[in-house]
């Protein structure tokens, strides 16, 4: 018996030197009613061709006529899939083979859960291995707004968007990823998802999440563009204060988080990452 379709939307952007692996990662999972839905944002390095010169049925590709931007790409590949079930991936991530097995199977098992999230190994852009990141300390179903909340007062612990398999009538409910955030965009997406219900923690690392230089990350938490992301954090905390009953004092201490976050983050960049 096939079991529900799986949408794993890949949007792209001059991604040409790590999307094959990551399309290929997305196909040869353990699961295998998935799509691959991967929408290029009109790149200039090659990124189109290379997509479609991979023979696989289960690629749905599609190229926008101009850029849209990272939140507005991202929107477009939710709005083309078509699965019951959503996959958020960075088009330089990498899924292991049974990361949708078993994400899948935590929220088949567990109807009042909006997101699986599992652990991300961290590694550089020569695919080694440089750390994990650990989700919420409980494995298991937990309350999401618990989640969000623990997080703002501590660090994202939903993680890059690789490591959530959501619910896509939740994500259809939320609406995608709103535009007038950059830096912070999946997480504040995460955290609307996370309010509709319950999330299914694996405390296992199925999949890989590429720090290099010149990503998003690296240009925000490098140094170069972390005031504006502050403040774009700061914004991200007003807008769902009211639905996580936040007070001035959980607003204080995530901002100190967040700065002591960055600060570390610059540091693992120096070392570990190029």
């Amino acid at each position: 018996m096939i079991g529900p379709l799986v949408s794993i939307c890949l949007p792209a952007y001059n991604n040409a030197e790590h999307i094959e692996q990551a399309i290929r990662s997305a196909l040869c999972q353990t699961y295998v009613n998935v799509e691959v839905v991967v929408v290029d944002d009109a790149s200039y390095d090659g990124t189109y061709d290379l997509v479609n010169a991979i023979a696989d049925p289960r690629i749905r590709l599609s190229r926008n006529d101009t850029n849209l931007g990272l939140a507005g790409n991202w929107n477009q590949s939710i709005r083309l899939a078509r699965g019951e079930f959503v996959k958020l991936m960075g088009a330089d991530d990498v899924l292991e083979p049974s990361a949708i097995e078993k994400e899948l199977q935590a929220l088949v098992d567990h109807p009042t859960a909006v997101l699986a999230e599992s652990d991300s190994q961290i590694v550089n852009t020569d695919g080694i291995q440089r750390g994990v990141f650990r989700r919420y300390w409980r494995s298991g179903l937990v309350p999401g707004r618990r989640i969000a909340k623990d997080s703002i007062r501590t660090v994202d612990l939903f993680g890059s968007p690789v490591a959530n398999l959501i619910r896509g009538s939740v994500l259809k409910r939320v609406g995608g990823f709103d535009p007038t955030f950059v830096y912070v965009a999946d997480y504040d997406l995460l955290m609307s998802v996370a309010s509709h219900g319950d999330i299914f923690i694996i405390r296992e690392a199925l999949n890989q999440f590429r720090v290099r230089k010149g990503s998003n990350t690296s240009r925000v938490m490098g140094g170069g563009e972390e005031s504006a992301y502050l403040s774009e954090h700061r914004r991200l905390l007003e807008k769902h204060r009211k639905d996580l009953a936040l007070t001035g004092f959980d607003i204080g201490v995530s901002m100190m988080m967040r700065r002591t976050w960055s600060l570390m983050v610059r540091v693992y960049l120096r070392v570990f990452a190029r």
